[in-house]
Order: C-alpha cells, then sequence, then structure tokens
C-alpha cells in the first residue's frame, strides 16, 4: 500500500492538479480491493493506474491548450475571482493569521502575521512551518520578531497553483525557537461584520475610535467624512508612554470586502511626544481610502498595532450647504420685487411650506447672479388642464448629467447630498416614515397606492443643454420632475411675505 503511494506521488507528482480528494479515493478504493485473492488485487491495480494515465493526459491537454491560448473551462476547484480566507490560530506561546486570496487569473496571495503572545523571555526569531494535506503543500520559514519581540509579518507571496483552501479545513503547524517547539492549527476565522468606531470627547473635541486609546478628530459630517479617493486632514491622538509612542509611525487600512491592505500613512520617525487636546501624543495626517464600504485603520508604532479605529467610507457626494430648508420671512418690499399667492402642495416639507402664506418674488435676481442649485424659481409650465405659474426648486445646472437611482438625485455621478437630493413625500423620506405619517393623519380607508413607488423612483441618466436646468419639486408625488429652458424663469422666490 504505501508502496504503491510512493509510486503514485513520483509518477503524478505534487501539482496541486492532482488533488488531495482524488489521491485519496484511489488510496480507499485500493485498500478495499485489496483481498487475498491476488488475480483481484491485479484488476483493480490495473485499473487505477489507467484513472492515473487519464488524469495524466487530461492535464497534458488542459496545459497545452493553454500554451496555444485555447480556451479552456475552469478547474471544477476554482474560487470566484476575489474570494478572501482568513485562519488563525492560538497557543501558548504563539499567535497566527494567515489570509489567502484569490486574485484571479489562477493566481492567488499568502499574507499573514505572526504574534508572540508568552512570556519573558521574548524571542527575537522563531520558525514556523504548516503543513496542509497530507504534506500535499506546506508553507513556513524564518523570522525575524520586531525589536519588542513580538511581532512579524508574514510578506505577502503569490503562487499559481496552491491549493484552494475551503471554510472547512484545518491547517496544522509548528513553531520552534530558542530550543522549544509547539504545535498550532490554523482554523476559518469567522469574523463579525465590521462597524463605526465609536465616537468620544477629549477637551471639546469629538473623535473617532478608542477611547483613553488612539482615535483622531472626527465629527461624522462632511469637513469629516470619509469618501472615494478624498484626501483629507485627520489629526491622530494617543494616550500612552514615551516608551509605546516614540519611534516609527505608520497607518496601515484594510478594507472589509476585499480584504485588501494599504499603506495610508507612510512611516516615518516620531523621536518624542507631543501632547494635545488631552492626549499625551498627537500627529497630524492626511489619509485617503480608495473604495467604499467599511476599513480597518491601524495605528502601528515600531512595527507594533497601538490602536484600531473603523471608519466608513462613502460614494463621491456632492453637497449644498448654502441652501437651507427655512424660508424668509418679509413683512415689507419695494419694487420691483412682486408677491405670488402659490396654491399647491407640490413644495410641501411636511408644514405645507410655500403654499402657506403668499411668496415674495425677485424677477431681476438672475440679472445679476447665475442660477444656483437649491434656488426656488417661477416660470409658467403647461399642466394636463392648462399653462400656468408655479414654483420648482433647481437640482440640475446647465451641461450636467442628471439622473435618479432608487429614490436619490445623482449629478455628473455624484449622490446630491442635501435635504432636498432624495424622494419626498409630506417631509417623510421614506416608505415607512410615510406609512407611519399617513396612519397618524388620515382617516381609515384611506390609501397609500404609489407612494413606494415615489420613495423608489428610477429616471435614466440624461444630459442638460448648455441653457437648461432640471426642476423637482420638494414634494416628489405633489410637484413635477423636468426640464426648463433658463429663459422661462421669472424670478427667484426669496421668501414669504408677511403683511
Amino acid at each position: 500500500m504505501n508502496n504503491f503511494k510512493r509510486e503514485m506521488n513520483k509518477f503524478i507528482g505534487e501539482d496541486a492538479r492532482f488533488n488531495i480528494p482524488l489521491k485519496q479515493k484511489i488510496l480507499m478504493k485500493i485498500k478495499e480491493e485489496s483481498q487475498p485473492t491476488s488475480k483481484r488485487y491485479g484488476t483493480f491495480r490495473y485499473a487505477a493506474i489507467f484513472t492515473i494515465l487519464l488524469a495524466v493526459a487530461t492535464s497534458f491537454l488542459f496545459l497545452t491548450l493553454q500554451e496555444n491560448g485555447q480556451e479552456t473551462q475552469a478547474p471544477a476547484t476554482a474560487q470566484p475571482e476575489g474570494t478572501v480566507r482568513i485562519f488563525s490560530g492560538e497557543s501558548e506561546h504563539w499567535r497566527a493569521r494567515y489570509v489567502f486570496k484569490d486574485l484571479g487569473d489562477g493566481v492567488q496571495e499568502r499574507s499573514g502575521t505572526i504574534e508572540y503572545v508568552g512570556g519573558e523571555p521574548k524571542p527575537k526569531e522563531v520558525s514556523f512551518q504548516f503543513i496542509y494535506g497530507n504534506d500535499q503543500e506546506s508553507f513556513g520559514g524564518s523570522l525575524l520578531l520586531n525589536e519588542d519581540g513580538r511581532y512579524a509579518a508574514i510578506e505577502p507571496t503569490t503562487c499559481t497553483t496552491c491549493i484552494l483552501y475551503d471554510e472547512e479545513d484545518e491547517i496544522p503547524g509548528v513553531f520552534e525557537w530558542g530550543g522549544q517547539k509547539e504545535s498550532l492549527v490554523l482554523t476559518t476565522r469567522k469574523e463579525a461584520a465590521w462597524e463605526m468606531s465609536p465616537l468620544f470627547e477629549s477637551n471639546n473635541f469629538s473623535m473617532i475610535g478608542e477611547e483613553g486609546r488612539a482615535g483622531f478628530i472626527y465629527g461624522d459630517d462632511e469637513a469629516t467624512r470619509f469618501y472615494e479617493n478624498k484626501v483629507q486632514k485627520y489629526m491622530w491622538h494617543f494616550w500612552g508612554s514615551e516608551e509605546e509612542l516614540a519611534g516609527t509611525f505608520k497607518v496601515i487600512g484594510t478594507h472589509e470586502k476585499s480584504g485588501e491592505e494599504i499603506v495610508v500613512v507612510p512611516e516615518a520617525e516620531q523621536p518624542f511626544l507631543s501632547s494635545n487636546n488631552g492626549a499625551d501624543h498627537h500627529i497630524p495626517t492626511q489619509m485617503s481610502l480608495p473604495y467604499k464600504g467599511m476599513w480597518r485603520l491601524e495605528a502601528i508604532f515600531n512595527d507594533k498595532v497601538f490602536g484600531t479605529v473603523f471608519v466608513e467610507v462613502e460614494e463621491p457626494v456632492l453637497t449644498d450647504p448654502e441652501t437651507v430648508a427655512d424660508i424668509p420671512i418679509f413683512t415689507e418690499y419695494d419694487k420691483p420685487l412682486e408677491v405670488f399667492r402659490f396654491k399647491s402642495d407640490a413644495m410641501d416639507g411636511g408644514n405645507h411650506e410655500y403654499a402657506a402664506h403668499p411668496l415674495l418674488i425677485d424677477p431681476a435676481a438672475y440679472n445679476e447672479k447665475d442660477i444656483a442649485r437649491g434656488d426656488v424659481v417661477l416660470y409658467e409650465y403647461a399642466f394636463s388642464n392648462g399653462i400656468r405659474k408655479t414654483v420648482s426648486r433647481v437640482v440640475g445646472l446647465p451641461g450636467e448629467n442628471i439622473a435618479i437611482q432608487d429614490g436619490r438625485i445623482f449629478i455628473d455621478g455624484q449622490k446630491l447630498d442635501t435635504f432636498y437630493g432624495k424622494a419626498h413625500r409630506v417631509g417623510t423620506s421614506s416608505a415607512e416614515e410615510y406609512q407611519k405619517w399617513f396612519e397618524e393623519n388620515t382617516s381609515p380607508g384611506s390609501s397609500t397606492t404609489g407612494m413606494e413607488d415615489v420613495f423608489q423612483m428610477d429616471l435614466g441618466a440624461f444630459q442638460l443643454g448648455e441653457d437648461e436646468v432640471f426642476l423637482i419639486g420638494d414634494d416628489w408625488f405633489r410637484g413635477s420632475q423636468h426640464k426648463l429652458d433658463v429663459a422661462e424663469i421669472q424670478g427667484e422666490v426669496i421668501g414669504y411675505y408677511k403683511e
């Protein structure tokens, strides 16, 4: 039996295409068929050899087709591109983390970390070896730990014949250091979904991170929020000793979905501490993250993770800080201003806005300034029952590309992040909010038919002309959405008029 196994391995080699299950099935069958009757054993032996030869021929054909540039079917064990498997384990003295990524096109990448968690004396070097599947595949080496004697990174390597690990796999290994030896088994680590780190305050500054340990100034507002590829300034603060915080500093970011790691803040020397805002040390940085989703930011001093902050990166957005929902009130006016009575709830924000009182219009507003996003304008519109004056809000400007997706407005591919940038109905911004409002404010038997469509509205992308704007009423059910030639605008609504 063992002789045959050795002969088989010599014959077909250790290539990952001849996976372990195939070998084991053949060996198990041999064992089952290995009865005293030599004729029976001999018959199966020939069958087994024939199976092996067939596998070799298939493999040869596969390689030949690849070399000739012909299409081939992917191996049955292939995993979807971007698959990430994380294995980890801990023994008495060691903690290890191994990350396997499928990069696509048959290329896999391995990386990981090793950390000493035992007592004194701390080792300076460790050798390790992990063996998978009856020694069909193994990885290991010798690593120097950092000056603290606790941490080392397994540099990323790539290969094209690595075994594709499954979630149920176990990878046994051995650590050797200072004359000692210890076993450790890596298993799949099921990590909980990442969440934004909590906010805390220090010297009246809002920060995100680990209170009393590490964090940076962050207010969850436009000024500090993370957006794709947007470089922003962030002031890190740390609470610790000079031994912990003096030396080299860097920030490494990891994307939750892809597992990709990037250098967010390059390594630099921090020879002395600089206290600020109640913290023992602070470091000004500029940070940018390339993809939307959750990211883990690890603040690393002297190659050791000191603190971790989780943040969410959002899609690029377009804002309008100048426009507010409140409507100014005027008690007197002079010409050329004029009063207009708007008898519609097309602009209703929950309190019959723009219809509760007469509106004050400036017909000459755009003689001296350009139309701005967020302006509410007066114009004539052809309704089903005739042409009449109405008001709507400007959301798209000349030359811009406009789209509405799932009740959200996008301008040139950027989400419009304003109070008027998404579908509204009587001041509510979701079907659930509206249903609650409806139950509290209408009589039994009334219908909400069509409301869900309002909050999920889609409008395919289109380009505005050089003299066109795109208008929307603040109440998407009562109002309308349409283009308008700039020349047809008759004035800007500047507020209410109350006598």
